[in-house]
């Protein structure tokens, strides 16, 4: 990828291109990566960490005021270059959202691009290799596709998301995050989905593919998918009944320096049509606040 400096203007087109190349060298390597374990103990492959340097390359222009917090650098930044990408414009990546399935060769992954202005998160991108799957925001619009071809370098095809809820009823499938599933026992009837890829689950319930999705997550995972979800009249809330919505701010996210969970939202979160919040909502929060 050659040097560019972006004026912080969100390009669909630029980004769709952007995530169709993440998309290509991802795939290229798939189930050939060694992993190595962070300090945190979640994975890492080279894959990563080059797409992250590519992306940071493409995106950032510090001197028109255009930063980027990423998921394998972040914590390299100093505390004045995130203050200002907190205040300024900045895009969020994630290089490989779901490091864990792609290191081991499971095809639940995808490559991730948000964008922020004055802290609030305003589009995004996200790509699904293995699903050849491409959504991208265009205005107050979601574009995707299901016909990615990466075996090809030409433009991508998009066509407008229509969104297609699922019912909340019980056999409608319910996409649980990581934590959740160690943590806390899931006692309700409906069929689950663990991918170990949020940006997966969340994209799926835009297209009915799941009911709701329980999760707790770091910013880079829902930077690009929750201006989505927004647009397609999705619902998102922590237990405590905070809203989840654009702004990112300390009643949603730890956003403390030297916190060992920055970035990571407070608490689990229920992603959601309206209608999910009806039937699973209330029960989902007095289980995990322990209530009869």
């Amino acid at each position: 990828m050659a040097q560019s400096c972006s004026n912080g203007i969100w390009n669909p087109v630029r980004i769709t291109a952007l995530l169709a190349r993440c998309g290509r060298y991802a795939l290229e390597r798939w189930r050939e990566e060694d992993w190595r374990l962070k300090s945190d103990g979640s994975l890492v492959t080279d894959v990563d960490e080059v797409l992250e340097r590519e992306l940071t390359t493409e995106l950032e222009c510090v001197e028109d005021g255009v930063h980027v917090i990423g998921e394998e650098t972040v914590a390299c930044r100093d505390e004045a270059y995130i203050s200002r990408a907190m205040v300024d414009r900045a895009y969020v990546v994630d290089p490989i959202d779901g490091t864990a399935p792609f290191a081991h060769g499971i095809g639940y992954w995808g490559t991730s691009i948000g964008f922020m202005e004055g802290g609030r998160l305003s589009h995004g991108g996200i790509v699904l290799p293995a699903q050849n799957e491409l959504f991208v925001t265009d205005g107050d619009r979601v574009l995707w596709t299901d016909r990615l071809d990466l075996a090809s370098e030409g433009p991508v095809e998009l066509r407008v998301l229509e969104p297609c809820f699922a019912p909340s009823e019980a056999g409608g499938m319910v996409g649980l995050g990581q934590r959740f599933v160690r943590t806390a026992p899931y006692p309700w009837p409906n069929p689950t989905l663990v991918t170990g890829c949020a940006i997966q689950g969340l994209a799926y319930l835009m297209l009915g593919r799941l009911s709701a999705y329980v999760g707790y997550m770091k910013l880079w995972d829902l930077a690009a998918v929750l201006p989505m979800l927004l647009r397609c009249g999705a619902e998102a809330r922590l237990v405590d009944g905070t809203p989840v919505a654009a702004a990112v701010v300390p009643e949603v996210f730890d956003l403390g320096s030297g916190s060992a969970t920055r970035w990571a939202l407070r608490d689990e979160c229920v992603f959601g049509p309206p209608a999910a919040f009806e039937r699973f909502y209330p029960a989902m929060c007095a289980h995990l606040l322990g209530k009869p």
